[in-house]
C-alpha cells in the first residue's frame, strides 16, 4: 500500500493533484483517483485523510482511472498501466486483479457496479465493454472473479446478456441454442447505457 499525502481537510490542498474520478463507499469513505500522483486517495466522510493506494507493490506504479465500490465495500479501480482492474478491501489492501487485456479490453477506463445483479461493467478507452461477477449474488461472501468468457465459441466476443439467466453470451450461442429463445436478451453496450441512464435519473 502506498504512502499517504499530507492535506488540509478543508481545502484539499496537498491531498489531490489531478483528481479525475470520485465515488463514495458504503462506509462513507470518499474515494478519488488521482492520475498525476498515480494514486487512489481515500478520506472519511468528514474529509480526514485515511490512506492512499499506489499499486500492488511499492514502486510498481499505478495509472488510475475509473473507480467504484461493490456490495462488500471493496474498492475497484482501473489501472491503465497494467491494463487491469485492481480490487482492494475497504482499508486499501490489495486483494486481486481482473486482467482485462485477456478479454479484449485494452486501456480499461470506466467502471460501473450494478447493485441488483452484482455485476461489474468495465469499459475501455475505445468503448468496448465486458462484464464480470465480483461477488456472489446469493451469499455476498465470496470473491470469485469469474469472467463470462464464451467457452463454446472463444473466437466470438461476448456481446449479449441474458437477463433471466444472468449470463453473457456471444451471437453464436444464441443462434445455435434454444436455451435463451424466449428470454430477454440484450445487447451488452445498449444495456450498459440504459443502466447508466437509470442511475442518472
Amino acid at each position: 500500500m502506498g504512502q499517504g499525502f499530507l492535506s488540509n481537510k478543508n481545502t484539499g490542498q496537498g491531498l489531490y493533484s489531478d483528481p479525475i474520478y470520485i465515488t463514495e463507499n458504503r462506509n462513507g469513505d470518499v474515494i478519488v483517483s488521482d492520475s498525476w500522483r498515480g494514486a487512489v486517495v481515500v478520506t472519511d466522510r468528514d474529509g480526514n485523510y485515511r490512506f492512499s493506494y499506489t499499486g500492488r507493490r511499492s514502486g510498481s506504479g499505478l495509472d488510475p482511472r475509473g473507480i467504484c465500490t461493490d456490495a462488500l465495500s471493496h474498492i475497484l479501480v482501473c489501472d491503465v498501466w497494467t491494463e487491469s482492474v485492481h480490487m482492494l478491501d475497504s482499508e486499501g489492501h490489495y486483494l486481486t486483479a481482473i486482467q482485462t487485456q485477456q478479454h479484449r479490453i485494452d486501456n480499461p477506463w470506466g467502471l460501473s457496479y450494478d447493485d441488483v445483479t452484482h455485476l461489474l461493467w468495465v469499459v475501455s478507452y475505445t468503448n468496448k465493454v465486458n462484464i464480470y461477477r465480483v461477488v456472489d449474488r446469493d451469499s455476498l461472501t465470496g470473491l470469485p472473479l469469474e469472467d463470462f468468457k464464451c467457452r463454446k465459441h472463444p473466437s466470438h466476443p461476448l456481446s449479449q446478456f441474458c437477463i433471466p439467466c444472468d449470463v453473457t453470451l456471444c451471437q453464436m450461442c444464441i443462434r445455435t441454442s434454444d436455451d435463451h429463445k424466449r428470454h430477454d436478451v440484450r445487447d451488452v453496450e445498449k444495456l450498459f447505457r440504459e443502466m447508466h441512464k437509470r442511475k442518472g435519473s
